[in-house]
């Protein structure tokens, strides 16, 4: 496994994932979301792989790019109501999951604005980023802390281990302070 940011583990409770097609992201994104109380946002194309459609928390579907030759062309419409829905959304101590951006959501700055805002506001995350440098993947690293974890076939599990042991120290991490442990006297701790 690649972690390309070296900064102690204790400070990370988010991830950013890449890699090629194939590496297994998504299937790790959904793996993990069995594990915890999550809110996901997710790309997907449809099984004829024409048309890619976002689903935001409360199952709103909207179709934001669509196959025009061997390009997807996004609907700036779509990402902007889809934005609309996403500034709606609060994780609280959820674990946020989002898969996928890339280079498409660079049509709708209120979109990219959107998913930055809702990243920040996170307690922990793991964002799915398209394999590349588009701007705003570059951007959303530059702007945001996480550790990047390069996915491969060869590493999956290995990845999956170490984000899951991560996110359940945080939760123990909170429950030790009293968090989710108040006194059993009912006086919250004092």
């Amino acid at each position: 496994m690649v972690i390309q940011d070296l900064m102690p583990e204790h400070m990370f409770r988010s991830f950013f994932i890449t890699g090629s097609r194939g590496a297994g992201k998504s299937f790790l994104v959904n793996s993990i979301a069995s594990s915890f109380d999550s809110v996901i946002v997710r790309t997907a194309f449809t099984p004829d792989r024409n048309t890619l459609k976002l689903s935001t928390f409360q199952d709103r579907i909207f179709k934001v790019a669509f196959r025009k030759k061997h390009q997807m062309i996004p609907v700036v419409e779509a990402f902007d109501r889809a934005a609309d829905q996403i500034d709606l959304l609060d994780p609280g101590e959820r674990l946020l999951l989002v898969d996928e951006v890339g280079y498409l959501e660079e049509c709708s700055h209120k979109y990219m604005s959107a998913i930055t805002s809702l990243l920040k506001r996170s307690s922990r995350f793991i964002c799915v980023l398209r394999q590349g440098q588009g701007e705003f993947v570059v951007d959303l690293r530059k702007r945001i802390d996480g550790q990047l974890i390069l996915l491969s076939r060869s590493n999956q599990q290995e990845a999956f281990q170490h984000i899951i042991e991560t996110l359940k120290k945080k939760h123990l991490g909170d429950t030790k302070k009293g968090k989710d442990n108040p006194s059993p006297g009912g006086d919250g701790g004092i």
